[in-house]
């Protein structure tokens, strides 16, 4: 009798083993908790992020097309907001220009670069998000370390794009696993100062 009840517990005990793995609700599958549970490789070295933001709609990005006589900052504008304007580090001459046709530059405070570095960082993603739109780089980032320029990002929100060069690491999935929306709400207090 022994052996009975101990083989019907044992049983059991499997039993309930499996359905707890099969319970969806039991389980963590929660992309977001998968992508912050594994190791994140930083893309850049920095101790220094400018922050460049421009506050323009959509319409008047697509206006500057029709304009048969652009101005020289108009061209670097239309340029900067929808073109990959840079492939290397030695490309960040446009970062005079900005000011200049109209994106206001800030300095992201060191209290920030934590959350920074968990966002610029290689990890694996549970599940992958990918747009098809034109983008319309309205942020920018200048990752610096010793005044020397490490990494670039140009970001667009509305679409999920980026162009990111200088990383140390594998960017084809950044702003996975709700990257994207923290990088916004981050640099968000940034632009209404």
């Amino acid at each position: 009798m022994k052996k009975l009840s101990l083989l019907f517990l044992t049983c059991l005990f499997i039993i309930s083993c499996k359905n707890q793995e099969s319970n969806p609700a039991q389980l963590n599958t929660d992309s977001e908790t998968f992508a912050e549970n594994q190791d994140c490789l930083p893309y850049f070295d920095f101790d220094e992020v400018e922050y460049y933001f421009i506050n323009i709609e959509e319409n008047k990005v697509y206006n500057l097309y029709d304009i048969e006589d652009k101005t020289e900052n108009e061209t670097k504008l239309l340029s900067i907001l929808e073109d990959d304007t840079f492939s290397s580090i030695s490309d960040s001459t446009f970062i005079y220009d900005l000011e200049g046709i109209g994106y206001v530059k800030t300095k992201i405070s060191d209290s920030d670069y934590f959350s920074l570095n968990q966002i610029f960082c290689f990890r694996e993603h549970k599940d992958g998000e990918y747009a098809a739109c034109i983008p319309i780089y309205r942020d920018i980032l200048i990752f610096k370390n010793l005044n020397k320029i490490t990494g670039m990002a140009k970001i667009c929100f509305d679409c999920g794009q980026y162009h990111i060069v200088g990383s140390k690491e594998n960017t084809k999935d950044f702003g996975q696993s709700g990257d994207f929306g923290k990088l916004n709400t981050l640099l968000n207090k940034y632009r209404n100062k």
